[in-house]
């Protein structure tokens, strides 16, 4: 039943590529398979968190004086403005 909900609502995955996880590439499978109404993007140079990093490890954190980098608030934004009209 979830799969059935996920092509009912619009969802949007960012992810930053300088992380451990991949999420994106997973949603993007799905998305190409027509499973869900969705985007998913991946933002080079991000973390995890959103946030410009060289390496997107845990260590980094502390030195990270950015709380959400432009281009990801720009991408969700122009998200938003897209499935809202």
């Amino acid at each position: 039943m979830a799969t059935r909900l996920l092509t009912w609502i619009a969802a949007l995955i960012v992810s930053g590529l300088a992380m451990v996880f991949l999420l994106a590439g997973a949603a993007r499978a799905q998305e190409a398979a027509g499973d869900w109404n969705g985007a998913a993007t991946e933002l080079p140079g991000l973390n995890h968190l959103l946030q410009t990093a060289k390496t997107g490890a845990a260590g980094e954190y502390a030195d990270i004086e950015e709380t959400v980098a432009p281009i990801a608030l720009d991408t969700v934004s122009a998200w938003i403005v897209k499935h809202t009209r």
